[in-house]
């Protein structure tokens, strides 16, 4: 009996991988710190009543030059691939198992770029007091230790998975710059690194106007993808 590649399953991969709303231009252009979240806002408003590209209204309205459009898009390009390959590489072993039983597969093998992050340490929760909740904002230094080890010369995607929370957005510190993530997928992109590299990284919950105090499961889940 030969084996059968599951192509309606991959297809379903490729289309989530190629829709996901983490690969969208202007959160791209947010998470680079191109452009603020009030100005996305802003620009997807107009867009509504335009039938202009995203790109096009950020320069009109003067958020951004079209060099930096343009950088944002090969970004989005190199995260969509990135997906991909990761997709295949989760297929290969499948269809070659089924070109095996036919004989009418041809391969060609390559090194593939790797990425993994090992966690040293994470806080298990996040505390709010009372004197957080008048502060508007809690900090939870070094809750997260990480080691990052990278094969990729064009370095990797650290990204970062929020939950909902009694809190605004957050304050990710320790990485190349500041990074703010709301809810949902965040990311940043990460230089090649020769060895493996130690982050250790705090973060600031901004809290909502009606946060309560009490004691609440981590809300962040990291994870690393090679470019």
């Amino acid at each position: 009996m030969s084996a059968r590649v599951p192509e309606q399953n991959m297809a379903d991969h490729l289309d989530t991988v190629s829709a996901s709303a983490a690969f969208r231009l202007g959160e791209i252009l947010v998470v680079s710190g191109q452009i603020t979240h009030e100005q996305l806002h802003d620009t997807l408003e107009k867009q509504k009543i335009s039938d202009k590209k995203i790109g096009e209204l950020l320069v009109e309205s003067g958020y951004l030059q079209s060099n930096q459009v343009e950088h944002g898009i090969r970004l989005q390009h190199i995260l969509v691939s990135a997906a991909l390959g990761t997709v295949m590489a989760f297929y290969l072993p499948v269809c070659a198992e089924a070109g095996g039983a036919t004989g009418n597969l041809q391969a060609t093998a390559s090194v593939k770029s790797i990425a993994r992050i090992t966690v040293l340490h994470q806080q298990p929760q996040m505390v709010i007091t009372s004197e957080n909740i008048a502060q508007g904002y809690l900090d939870v230094p070094v809750a997260s230790r990480l080691e990052v080890r990278s094969s990729s010369l064009s370095g990797y995607l650290i990204t970062f998975e929020v939950r909902e929370g009694p809190f605004l957005h957050v304050l990710v510190r320790g990485l190349e710059t500041e990074m703010q993530v709301s809810f949902g997928s965040g990311w940043m992109v990460m230089p090649h690194c020769r060895t493996p590299k130690i982050l250790e990284l705090t973060y600031r919950f901004v809290l909502t106007a009606d946060a309560k105090s009490g004691t609440y499961p981590w809300p962040i889940q990291i994870s690393t993808l090679a470019i």
